[in-house]
């Protein structure tokens, strides 16, 4: 059983934590940061840990696809984007499918002709033609990838300039401790990011395992995004995330700004990303919290809760 608290931001619904509880967490749905009440809301209902009941194969059946209310041009962006998965996958040899695919209104939708002010759609700074922030995608293709009886999930979003870094997710069987994350460098940074706990701080036990796999968990990673213009670029916040989804399973989500070549979106590379990181948490299958939180922002967090959202309807 658990209980739910809203956040300040948005009032969207969040799972209370007690480890979490007086410590300042990310909304799943907005990635805003308040802060965890000591105790959940006496009104607040309780409920069953619905994220363990999202299922691994077929999630996208709880999502209603939204293809009409995108407008003409987001229409040509996903069915393009579309082919060019079907692509990926048909050089693979049949080794990768597409399974579904839905398309989603992530923000506010404008009308023909409607102009957006410049950087709108980040939650951070330009200098120099750079980005120090969160991208917003306005409306993303989800693409629900399988391969030998498993699934997993690629999100390409859209902005004001264009398509945006792509993320891959998957729910895989095992215990995760807590989150862990691959917080990336900036432009001004030096090394190769830092892994960190939910609380964003480094040097907890999945931390410390996490940098020594470094090299199989987050290598080939692409944190450089250019608009397709080429006119204006950002450094990614984020590489690598491990969430648990109650004790027994957990979501692995990577974020890269691209791979190139035939295989434009890494589909085989993430399908050895996602291995390297199923084998790290049964290494470090040990008890613990299980708490389910996302130390940063991403559209995955997103996808869950409107699936968790969907699930909490079905009750």
């Amino acid at each position: 059983m658990s209980l739910t608290v809203p956040c300040d931001h948005c009032g969207c619904a969040v799972l209370w934590s007690g480890g979490r509880a007086g410590r300042m967490v990310s909304c799943p749905e907005c990635g805003d940061i308040f802060r965890m009440p000591e105790e959940a809301l006496g009104g607040a209902e309780p409920v069953r840990m619905v994220l363990e009941l999202i299922p691994a194969l077929g999630m996208l059946e709880l999502i209603e696809d939204q293809s009409g209310r995108l407008g003409g041009e987001a229409l040509r962006d996903h069915a393009c984007a579309l082919a060019e998965v079907h692509g990926v996958c048909g050089r693979t040899g049949g080794t990768v499918r597409v399974a579904a695919k839905r398309s989603l209104v992530m923000g506010e939708e404008r009308g023909e002709g409607e102009q957006r002010e410049e950087g709108e759609d980040w939650e951070g700074e330009w200098e120099g033609g750079w980005a120090r922030g969160v991208m917003a995608a306005r409306h993303v293709l989800v693409v629900e990838l399988t391969s030998y009886g498993t699934s997993f999930y690629l999100v390409v979003g859209w902005g004001e300039l264009g398509r945006l870094p792509h993320e891959f997710f998957s729910i895989l069987p095992g215990r995760l401790a807590h989150p862990v994350a691959l917080r990336a460098e900036g432009m001004e940074g030096f090394g190769q990011g830092e892994w960190v706990g939910s609380d964003g701080v480094g040097g907890g036990l999945l931390a410390v395992a996490a940098e020594r796999s470094r090299e199989r968990l987050a290598e080939g990673t692409e944190t450089r995004w250019f608009s397709e213009d080429g006119m204006m670029a950002a450094d990614l916040g984020w590489v690598v995330q491990g969430v648990p989804l109650g004790p027994e399973r957990f979501v692995h989500v990577v974020q890269t700004a691209g791979q190139g070549g035939a295989d434009v979106f890494g589909v085989r590379w993430y399908m050895e990303r996602q291995r390297a990181f199923y084998e790290f948490a049964v290494r470090m299958g040990v008890p613990d919290t299980h708490e389910c939180h996302f130390p940063f922002a991403s559209l995955a967090g997103r996808l869950l809760v409107m699936a968790s959202d969907a699930l909490g309807c079905r009750k």
